[in-house]
């Protein structure tokens, strides 16, 4: 809910692929974290969990994962379903379906799957549409997610990806 300092210009928010909340700390997380802070800085403890290679090999496997012309149209129809909302201003670029269908080729492959599927679309509209739309309203960072989930739901997805 928060943009930080200043909101970030359109150019830029639509280089960001996905947003998402983890939600608030229990309040014995957040005192440990605040703990673990006051003694040392714990980034300076983080371990690499992949390497160059590994990172560029993984994004070329989700570069093959296969989505079909049905589910490729989805993502569109939907990118393009924020455009002709009436309470949008400025909806989602054709940059942000392909974020989309990037994303979700990703979702499959963690999924065990080789192909990507409506779901996988639906699914991860809110989180990669949702905060790069402005709303008539100014409510985009907060709205948008529910909006295009709302969108997502109402857009007919393929029967046969």
């Amino acid at each position: 809910e928060y943009e930080g300092t200043y909101p970030l210009p359109e150019g830029q928010v639509d280089r960001v692929a996905v947003t998402l909340s983890l939600g608030a700390n229990d309040p014995v997380t957040e005192r440990r974290v605040v703990r673990e802070q006051l003694d040392h800085a714990t980034v300076d403890e983080l371990q690499a969990v992949t390497t160059p290679g590994q990172l560029v090999a993984v994004r070329a496997e989700v570069r093959r994962t296969h989505v079909s012309d049905a589910v490729l149209d989805h993502a569109v129809r939907l990118a393009e379903a924020t455009r002709d909302h009436p309470g949008v201003a400025l909806g989602a670029s054709t940059r942000a379906a392909l974020s989309l269908v990037r994303c979700a080729q990703a979702r499959a492959l963690l999924g065990g799957r080789d192909h990507v599927l409506p779901d996988d679309v639906k699914v991860l509209a809110g989180p990669v549409l949702g905060h790069r739309l402005v709303l008539r309203d100014g409510t985009g960072l907060r709205a948008g997610p529910r909006l295009v989930a709302e969108l997502a739901a109402a857009v007919p997805a393929p029967l046969h990806p």
